[in-house]
């Protein structure tokens, strides 16, 4: 059965730190691939939707950045679903469009210390396996850590934030570290973020 994992996120911009967790999961979880779900909103971001870039500029730049990656699939599944999205209503549409496939939800442990919050967590627990990789200064939820669905990755740290890739675009400092050229590119040529 393929093993698909669902990485989740407004993607506001998408950055180096996502794709190198993506080929992190990849090869640590033997994954076939994983799927970038752009959410056009996210419940918890309805009060930040004002600083949300338009979707489908954030859907253009996630196509450049993982354009090189076979494995690495931009999914706008999201676009013609009710808003706010909710990540337990995507997961069963895609389950119905793909029976034969296992998935994987992989999100940082910034995300996942409230994720019983989230609507149906305890059916998403039950159903999916939960890859959770560390963000600095985020401990794991204690709650939570009881369910044997819930991996916690070992992989390193990425101190990257699309907050911090905005602020440097307004200030005009240099993005290579954070972003591909062809994003760079694409964000320059249509005067995103400024």
């Amino acid at each position: 059965m393929e093993k698909i994992g669902l990485f989740f996120g407004s993607f506001n911009p998408v950055h180096k730190g996502h794709i190198n967790i993506a080929k992190y999961v990849l090869s640590e979880q033997k994954l076939n691939k994983v799927l970038f779900i752009l959410s056009p909103l996210n419940p918890f971001k309805i009060e930040s939707k004002n600083i949300l870039l338009e979707v489908n500029h954030r859907y253009e730049i996630l196509k450049l950045a993982t354009k090189k990656y076979k494995n690495m699939i931009p999914s706008d599944i999201e676009f013609g679903m009710k808003k706010p999205n909710y990540t337990f209503d995507t997961i069963s549409k895609l389950e119905n469009i793909y029976p034969k496939k296992k998935f994987y939800l992989i999100m940082g442990s910034d995300n996942f210390k409230y994720f019983n919050k989230w609507k149906d967590y305890e059916k998403i627990l039950t159903k999916y396996k939960l890859l959770i990789y560390p963000r600095y200064g985020e401990e794991k939820n204690s709650f939570l850590i009881k369910y044997n669905s819930v991996t916690f990755l070992k992989g390193s740290f990425f101190d990257i934030s699309s907050d911090i890739i905005r602020r440097k675009i307004k200030s005009g400092d240099s993005l290579e570290e954070y972003i591909s050229k062809d994003t760079i590119t694409y964000i320059k040529n249509n005067n995103l973020y400024i």
